[in-house]
């Protein structure tokens, strides 16, 4: 009787396991909906997602839940999305600036919305420190002070102002700049980026027109000090400004400036 009971009592364990399990099971298949969900890497956020254009640097978007395998459609030209690639993301492509709808539909026939909000492209950019550095070994200590003041004044941001490149093109568009306090009042002029190759080094180059005047920066690092031993060394726009100055000042051999960015956003 005691084996039989024993028997008994094992099988209604295993019975309740596999019930329990069983429904476990099922609440988990339910939980898993079909979504999109946040991802800080590709700007999604409840259910709003800020997209780029032109987008050079094209990623996947990860869905979750439902039942494999997925469809996906978008209602408007400006964005062509597609599965090609992966079961469970979508690859996309921006083609202009506006708002957008994803549809994502699974085997189930669940479907989920994901609203998108195309934009410009942009390099925020602000600057903290202005510098510039005059070279004459003929100039007196004078002349190198005056044209070092000179250089600083040319500059058209104060520190606290700033740059904000708009891609409306590939490597193009319109900059915004902020004379004196980035976000604030700002001066609107055209700017091309391209690559500036200097032996086995690239470096960015933004050609700027602004106020009927055309400047070249070209990003580098900032060494305020003729050591090199810094931990952390920042960039900055570098304007050769020699051309500029050298009839007015003969003997000048060197002069450029350079506006540090603190931060790009």
């Amino acid at each position: 009787m005691k084996t039989r009971a024993l028997r008994s009592y094992l099988c209604f364990t295993l019975l309740a396991t596999a019930f329990l399990l069983g429904l476990a099971g099922c609440d988990k298949e339910e939980s898993e909906s079909l979504r999109i969900g946040d991802d800080s890497f590709n700007n999604i956020e409840n259910g709003v997602w800020t997209a780029y254009y032109p987008n050079t640097n094209q990623t996947s978007i990860t869905i979750y839940g439902g039942v494999k395998p997925y469809t996906v459609s978008s209602n408007s030209d400006i964005l062509k999305v597609n599965m090609d690639k992966l079961s469970d993301a979508f690859n996309y492509e921006t083609l202009g600036v506006g708002d957008a709808e994803v549809t994502i539909t699974d085997a189930k026939g669940e479907s989920v919305g994901l609203k998108v909000k195309i934009d410009y492209w942009s390099d925020k950019m602000k600057i903290v420190k202005l510098d510039a550095y005059v070279k004459g070994d003929k100039m007196t200590v004078a002349a190198q002070k005056e044209l070092k003041e000179k250089a600083l004044a040319s500059i058209p941001v104060k520190a606290g102002g700033g740059y904000q490149f708009i891609y409306t093109k590939d490597q193009g568009g319109i900059v915004y700049v902020y004379p004196d306090k980035y976000g604030e009042k700002y001066k609107e002029g055209t700017f091309t980026r391209s690559s500036l190759a200097v032996g086995n080094s690239s470096y960015r180059k933004y050609e700027i027109k602004l106020d009927g005047m055309e400047r070249t920066y070209i990003v580098q690092r900032y060494y305020p000090s003729k050591t090199r031993s810094v931990a952390m060394v920042p960039y900055g726009f570098y304007e050769d400004l020699l051309d500029q100055f050298t009839d007015d000042y003969p003997e000048v051999e060197s002069v450029y400036t350079m506006q540090v960015v603190s931060a790009v956003f």
